[in-house]
């Protein structure tokens, strides 16, 4: 018997699961290495499908429709420059309150709402949002320009269900109110 004295490097194990949940091919991505640049092979972001990668697992509450969302993010062109990000710092110096919305009442690109269900409070994702399900054949010039795929880095701070309507409210009144991110905060 041989015995080879060399020894090889080890590179980070790289595992990826697909599966389709809701018409969103979804992969989920484990490894040492920081996720990807670009969408994985097995989630491509193309015109019909919504590429997304848990780059942390939360251990949180999951997100579900009907319930308020509070997220940080940072949103960036497919070729990497910044558009925006909810964490840039205002005037004051001071990081500003996650954005909160209700997820499931179109309050938010379709990419959002078809990539965040089931995220847990805790966790980090980055999306690989196509164009038609982002801004659309339009863009958002200057900054975003035509027929843009997006991809954004989402950490899901917390969430909590929407604030009772008033019993006197017209009854095709939809929109609910979501708590204050202040009185969310406390609670956690």
């Amino acid at each position: 018997m041989m015995v080879s004295s060399t020894v090889r490097a080890r590179r980070p194990v790289r595992r990826t699961i697909a599966t389709a949940v809701g018409g969103v091919s979804v992969a989920l991505t484990a490894a040492c290495a920081s996720a990807p640049a670009t969408p994985p092979s097995t989630s491509s972001a193309t015109e019909a499908n919504l590429g997304l990668v848990d780059t942390r697992i939360g251990t949180g509450a999951r997100a579900t429709t009907r319930q308020c969302l509070y997220v940080h993010y940072v949103g960036t062109l497919a070729d990497g420059r910044l558009f925006e990000s909810s964490r840039t710092p205002l005037p004051n110096g001071q990081t500003p309150s996650p954005i909160v919305f209700e997820l499931g009442t179109g309050s938010v690109m379709p990419g959002w709402e078809k990539g965040l269900p089931a995220m847990q409070v805790g966790g980090t994702r980055r999306l690989f949002v196509p164009y038609r399900l982002a801004y659309g054949a339009s863009g958002r010039p200057p900054a975003i320009p035509p027929r843009t795929d997006l991809v954004f880095d989402i950490e899901l701070m917390a969430v909590a269900a929407p604030l009772p309507t008033s019993s006197n409210a017209p009854r095709a009144e939809t929109a609910r109110t979501c708590p204050a991110w202040t009185s969310v905060n406390r609670q956690r």
